[in-house]
């Protein structure tokens, strides 16, 4: 499992490709890895709707290949 949680505002500035080439270049090489995201990203990632489609795509898809963290004292500190 990687080391890193990633938040929704993260995955919405990645697939916008709002961050700069350096940090899409880092973010690219953690999705690369199974990523973790927790029960409350999932629920976030999944609600964006975005008038590309294939950009959606890609979204649902990076929900479905990571790892899902339910809430624990862990996640939420």
């Amino acid at each position: 499992m990687g080391k890193y949680l990633i938040d929704n505002n993260v995955i919405s500035n990645y697939f916008s490709e709002l961050f700069s080439e350096k940090t899409m270049n880092f973010i690219s090489k953690i999705i690369d890895e199974t990523p973790n995201i927790s029960v409350i990203t999932e629920i976030e990632a999944l609600s964006w709707i975005n008038p590309d489609k294939e950009k959606e795509g890609f979204l649902k898809e990076f929900v479905s290949d990571s790892n899902i963290l339910m809430l624990n004292p862990e996640i939420v500190t």
